[in-house]
């Protein structure tokens, strides 16, 4: 449909020609629904996100076009009706102008209700496209987050130093594999892990830019479930480590553990980052 050719005396041609409009943004909009990436994409990530940018516009100019096509045919139908009601009070027993002033009240209205379906047809759309950029988000591989592995290196080390010190030092005031031993040393670091976990957090959230006051934060919204994780599965561990390997294993075993509930911790540590990012789609979707 063209702005500069529109034809607002026939309503039920002015009707046709934004079905037929609209029809060409369904066709659009299929079209921004299938670039989602495939493993061919890969290679350049731009691809698709160019697609459906391009579509996008396409969608807009569409939508700018008929809503300014509409919106002239209202003005125009308006001042025609204007006139009709003129010729009406000159001629009130005129039956071809009231039937002509009936007539354009009606194409009027009707005028008035396509702006209506304008907006329903682009909220529609538009929340079609913020759906397709949350899949295409999904969908495009993630870059690595060196920055993240690095702090969880570094973590990671502060940890095994902290370790390597400290079993030295229990094995050293709690020797043997008595299970009266085994449970003081159990006790020992479940009263220790506050501090263990302090730590980790601070290094980790310090290495990446937080302030100390939102390392805390974190500290306090996370370390229930990291110390009830350190309960239910780090306890019966230990307890294996404790009375079965003498003291020279003891924390290289831990080592071993500690590399695979570190893929727990750091999700734990930057869970903050997820849900905020799940709670940006969700207003995109919402909006």
């Amino acid at each position: 449909m063209n702005s500069e050719t529109f034809v607002c005396g026939d309503f039920l041609a002015f009707q046709d020609a934004l079905k037929r409009s609209r029809k060409i943004d369904d066709n659009i909009i299929h079209a921004l629904n299938t670039t989602i990436p495939t493993e061919s994409f890969i290679a350049d990530r731009s691809v698709p996100t160019n697609q459906c940018k391009s579509l996008w516009e396409q969608l807009l100019k569409s939508y700018n076009t008929r809503e300014v096509v509409i919106k002239k045919c209202i003005e125009l139908t308006s001042e025609e009706l204007k006139e009709l009601k003129e010729s009406r009070n000159k001629e009130p027993n005129n039956l071809e102008v009231l039937k002509k002033l009936k007539n354009q009240q009606t194409k009027l209205r009707l005028m008035q209700s396509e702006l209506s379906v304008e907006e329903v047809v682009k909220d529609r759309s538009s929340k079609q496209n913020v759906e397709h950029h949350v899949v295409l988000k999904k969908k495009t591989p993630r870059e690595h987050d060196y920055r993240r592995s690095l702090s969880m290196a570094v973590g990671g080390f502060g940890f095994g130093l902290m370790g390597h010190f400290w079993y030295k030092f229990l094995d050293r005031k709690l020797p043997g594999n008595a299970k009266m031993t085994i449970a003081k040393k159990i006790g020992c670091e479940l009263m220790l892990s506050p501090l263990f976990f302090l730590e980790a957090f601070f290094i980790v959230g310090l290495f990446e830019g937080r302030t100390p006051k939102e390392c805390i934060v974190n500290f306090k919204n996370n370390f229930p479930l990291v110390f009830a994780v350190d309960c239910c599965i780090w306890t019966p561990l230990q307890a294996v480590n404790f009375y079965f390997l003498p003291p020279k294993y003891r924390f290289l075993y831990v080592a071993t553990i500690t590399l695979l509930y570190d893929v727990f911790f750091s999700f734990v540590l930057h869970k903050d980052d997820y849900d905020e990012m799940n709670l940006n789609i969700n207003e995109q979707l919402s909006s």
